[in-house]
């Protein structure tokens, strides 16, 4: 995931230890993926400010795995 911009937030000195970030997706997130393509969100939230909501794309074209891929993605997640 990519950020098609930079994002700019700007915060009075108070609101620097109370910044809470995260990324909001539906998933599993399931392959073909096109490059631009908008999988999730970056929210960031203050307690005196509206949140600042920004699009995260695919940064590359994803293919779906075929089954040897499926099942060395499975085992992968199982052991490491």
């Amino acid at each position: 995931m990519v950020a098609p911009h930079n994002m700019a937030v700007t915060l009075p000195r108070t609101a620097s230890s109370n910044v809470k970030v995260k990324v909001v997706y539906t998933g599993p997130i399931k392959a073909p993926i096109a490059k631009g393509q908008q999988i999730a969100q970056l929210i960031v939230q203050t307690p005196d400010t509206p949140p600042q909501v920004m699009p995260l794309v695919a940064g590359e074209d994803v293919a779906e795995a075929g089954m040897f891929g499926r099942i060395w993605n499975g085992m992968k997640s199982l052991f490491g």
